[in-house]
């Protein structure tokens, strides 16, 4: 996970503020591992190139971590004070935390990678069921009282699409499967 000189680091999360914040420094994650090479590891000794591919994924696996903890402490914080849109967003960055996790999970370590995410696939297709129906039963935001963030929540980067896709490319549970791709061609249809 070689950065180019252009290649700005994981950026540093001490603590999370704000869902803006939230957003943008797992966006910029989600990015990131988009553009790393993550194929598996071949088996046997590894070379130089397969040990700074671990060695990355090690990194964003430690940074999502970070991440976790100072969303958890912000939600601890400002979940009462929270309306349904804050919440909506809420869902969506764990959703998209989970594919992360799921995405640079070792391969060594779990042998069967879809039984051993069943959880996490599990939830983030109820969190796109949740997202999905708070879309249908309120209201998007205006655009004079919208965030950037809420302005357009598909064009903003993060939304239930990514990590749907996840499920459906690596979740071999058929239940899970199928219910991430009613909601993904629901997603879709409801875009047209």
């Amino acid at each position: 996970m070689a950065l180019s000189s252009r290649e700005l680091p994981l950026p540093t999360v001490p603590s999370i503020s704000s869902l803006s914040q939230a957003h943008a420094t797992l966006l910029h994650c989600w990015n990131r591992l988009l553009r790393s090479d993550r194929a598996p590891l071949p088996q046997g000794p590894l070379t130089g190139q397969t040990t700074q591919i671990a060695e990355g994924m090690q990194q964003f696996r430690d940074w999502l971590q970070k991440w976790e903890r100072g969303f958890s402490e912000f939600l601890t914080i400002e979940f009462d004070t929270m309306d349904t849109a804050a919440l909506t967003q809420c869902r969506v960055l764990k959703a998209n935390h989970l594919a992360c996790i799921i995405m640079v999970s070792d391969p060594e370590t779990r042998p069967d990678q879809s039984a051993a995410m069943a959880i996490e696939f599990r939830a983030i297709v109820e969190l796109a069921e949740a997202v999905l129906q708070a879309r249908i039963t309120s209201p998007t935001p205006s655009a004079s009282n919208a965030t950037p963030v809420d302005a357009n929540l598909v064009t903003s980067g993060l939304d239930v699409y990514g990590p749907l896709q996840v499920v459906l490319a690596q979740c071999t549970v058929m239940e899970l499967w199928s219910r991430a791709h009613q909601l993904y061609k629901m997603n879709r249809v409801n875009l047209s």
